[in-house]
Formats: structure tokens, C-alpha cells, sequence
């Protein structure tokens, strides 16, 4: 029997020459790209980081590192859109919400109740630091 593959809400772009999708299937991260030729068509490749069902992918503007969400409030972000980068561990639960600044500096995500949580991108380590809502 073949997993099932969730499609998620898909926020962002990922680079203007990177022919990439994401899905989720369940606690996975399935990054799609488009083959150079035409025949193969799409080729996805998994990417684990979470233990719990994957409710939101988002990439950042104008690149190809993505967040994802999942249903116990772990957001992961991944460089190159398949290297883990770091966890942004949150006290919200599940998340309903998540979108990236249009700039791509910023972070934010939400849940049911309404709480906010907004990250921001820094030069150091960790690379997104929490910062006021």
C-alpha cells in the first residue's frame, strides 16, 4: 500500500530558475523537482524532521530554504530545500498559520487561538532568533 500523500498549502516561491514543489506525507517533507527531461516528468525526494503530521510548507522568497510546520507546533527549516538547518520549538500547539515575509527576513506563524509567533532571520547562530509578535 503506498503512503498517502498530503498536499498542503504551499506559501512562497522557491528560487526564479528552481523548478521546486513541496508536499507533505504525514510526518515527512516531500520536495518535487521537475526533471530535465520531459519523460521523467517531477522526481520527489523525502526529507525527514518531524514527528508529527506536516500541516504547512512555505518557501522564503526568492530561495530555496523552506519551513514546515507540524502539528505539535515544531517548525524545521531546511537550506537548499533538503538540509536541516534548525528547529523552531513553540508553546502553540498545532500550527494553522504560517507565512514568510515578503522579503524573506521574517517568519510568522499562528495557531486556532489566535497566538502569534514571529521569527527573524539573523547573521549568527541560531540563525532565526524569536522576536515580539
Amino acid at each position: 500500500m503506498l503512503p498517502c500523500l498530503n498536499i498542503v498549502p504551499l506559501i512562497g516561491q522557491p528560487a526564479k530558475n528552481s523548478p521546486l514543489l513541496a508536499s507533505s506525507s504525514g510526518s515527512d517533507v516531500v520536495v518535487w523537482e521537475k526533471h530535465a527531461d520531459l519523460n521523467v516528468g517531477w522526481e520527489g525526494e523525502v526529507i525527514k524532521g518531524h514527528n508529527s503530521i506536516v500541516g504547512f510548507v512555505a518557501f522564503k522568497p526568492k530561495s530555496e530554504v523552506l519551513a514546515s510546520a507540524d502539528e505539535n507546533g515544531r517548525i524545521a527549516i531546511w537550506k537548499d530545500a533538503k538540509d536541516w538547518v534548525q528547529a523552531l520549538e513553540t508553546p502553540m500547539g498545532e500550527i494553522t498559520a504560517m507565512q514568510w515575509q515578503p522579503q524573506g527576513k521574517k517568519l510568522a506563524a499562528a495557531n486556532a487561538d489566535g497566538e502569534l509567533m514571529l521569527w527573524t532571520e539573523s547573521s549568527q547562530k541560531p540563525r532565526f532568533l524569536a522576536t515580539n509578535a
